[in-house]
């Protein structure tokens, strides 16, 4: 019997090829990716370089929605340690994470804006520096005490927004934050690349509560809610000044969003259990605010019956997807703008325990966390958990 020819390897893929094929695996599963660099070092290599990055992000420009978070309240005595902000991820490779103690403001691109208020039995009077904070990674940065002669006395509301700093591949963010003092509205920004809080800017006799409520940023603006309030707050990042916006409706719940359009919008839910939807227009020579209802969605139509015992509540919005969160007394439900698909991301309010902390969110505001994720070039031929992925803006 003639003995069988040797076995020849295939010849390796072209690598432009393998690089086309890698470039179309779903952001919104980034194991797949650590999987791919497990195959050769060839492809590890590849996939870690900065050409591929760039490219992927162009390719599938919005960073994916990896997870939300959330703050919850804890089941323990000590004041100081009743709130956690946790991270919930949706998609399987990613850890939970939390950290006690700390509270949630806002995602942008991987990075997320926590705060710590003071604890008066201690006798701090002042916010704790903020901290931006990598749930997938652990990684943080804490951020400089805010000026101390705008800490005293403690603002009544504040809120706080991370911006990235021109492109994201150079690391470099912003924090735009607002606060209630004795004299006024006062607005701060921080900027990472020169690791210092600006000088105070000041609109005058102005007390109005902000609200918690996840700031929208639409071109070279951001904007903050009133809580119970008829205003909008725009912060100018070019000039820095402060201006107020009248709403078209009074809400005490609602979501700032931006559209597809690129405009301001807001969402709430009204007590007939429907989804309206606004966008605002700046026309004439006058700058004139003229807001336009564009949308009315019945939630009849869209959730289980036994989900509307209570009326439900938009609990927030994925930038950059036309994605809303509403809440109910059982779960969180994404519901995509453009398809009305929707779908379940999260059990829901007050309905369950995780240890001694207590899982009910009832009114708080859920953050999506959006960012675009690929493996450690040194930890990826080790593990494919938390170790071998690396966040990116």
């Amino acid at each position: 019997m003639a003995p069988s020819p040797p076995t020849r390897r295939p010849p390796d893929l072209m690598e432009e090829l393998v690089e086309e094929v890698l470039l179309r695996f779903p952001p919104d599963d980034p194991a797949s990716l650590v999987r791919a660099a497990l195959v050769s070092r060839r492809w590890c290599c590849l996939i870690s370089g900065r050409g591929f990055r760039r490219r992927f992000r162009e390719l599938h420009r919005a960073a994916p929605m990896l997870g939300f978070i959330c703050n919850v309240l804890m089941n323990v005595r000590d004041v100081d340690r009743r709130h956690k902000a946790r991270f919930v991820p949706t998609s399987s490779c990613l850890p939970h994470a939390g950290r006690p103690r700390w509270r949630a403001l806002d995602a942008r691109h991987g990075r997320v804006l926590l705060c710590r208020c003071a604890d008066f039995s201690r006798g701090e009077d002042c916010l704790h520096p903020f901290v931006v904070w990598d749930p997938v990674t652990g990684e943080e940065l804490q951020l400089p005490s805010l000026p101390m002669e705008r800490c005293h006395p403690f603002p009544v509301g504040f809120n706080a927004e991370v911006l990235c700093a021109g492109g994201h591949l150079d690391g470099h963010f912003l924090v735009v934050f607002v606060g209630m003092y004795k004299d006024g509205m006062v607005a701060y920004e921080y900027s990472s690349e020169a690791d210092v809080w600006s000088e105070p800017t000041i609109l005058q006799h102005l007390y109005e509560y902000v609200d918690l409520v996840p700031a929208a940023v639409v071109g070279n603006a951001v904007y903050f809610s009133f809580e119970f309030g008829t205003r909008i707050l725009k912060y100018d990042l070019g000039t820095r000044e402060m201006s107020l916006i009248d709403m078209p409706c009074a809400s005490f719940q609602r979501i700032l969003m931006t559209t597809d359009e690129g405009r301001l919008g807001f969402t709430m839910v009204d007590y007939d259990c429907k989804l309206y939807l606004w966008s605002m227009e700046v026309v004439g020579a006058r700058d004139d605010v003229v807001w336009t209802q564009d949308r009315v969605i019945e939630l009849r139509d869209l959730l289980p019956a036994d989900e509307l015992l209570s009326l439900p509540c938009v609990v927030g919005y994925v930038n950059g997807h036309g994605a809303i969160f509403v809440g109910t007394n059982d779960g969180f439900y994404t519901i995509d703008l453009k398809s009305n698909l929707v779908k379940k991301v999260g059990r829901g309010l007050a309905c369950m325990k995780d240890g001694d902390v207590d899982m009910g969110y009832g009114g708080e505001y859920v953050i999506p966390y959006t960012s675009f994720l690929f493996p450690a070039l040194g930890a990826v031929s080790i593990a494919t958990g938390r170790s071998a992925g690396a966040s990116s803006a």
